[in-house]
């Protein structure tokens, strides 16, 4: 039994070194996309079909811009090949 432990720790860290970021990326592209899709719709009928522009969609705006800021600080932080280096040289890889 304790064989099978140790085999399963060292498979475990054999794979230490896999990237884990493009599904991270891919999410984040396509929530930028729809987001801003279905966002340019809203503004799109309510400003110019029914010529009624709100508070709610001012603040609607707001927080678009506000997600689409962290998904791109997402898209920036995992491009620096994120999780499996040490910060220090995730920083200076980034930078270069």
């Amino acid at each position: 039994m304790a064989s099978n432990s140790t085999e399963s720790s060292t498979q475990g860290s054999a794979d230490h070194n896999v990237f884990f970021g493009q599904p991270i990326i891919g999410v984040a592209i396509l929530a930028i996309v729809l987001t801003t899709f279905f966002t340019g719709l809203r503004v799109w009928s309510r400003a110019v079909i029914l010529r009624i522009f709100a508070l709610e969609d001012w603040l609607l705006l707001l927080g678009w811009v506000g997600g689409l800021v962290r998904k791109t600080l997402v898209l920036m932080l995992t491009s620096c090949h994120s999780f499996v280096r040490p910060l220090s040289r995730r920083v200076t890889s980034c930078v270069s």
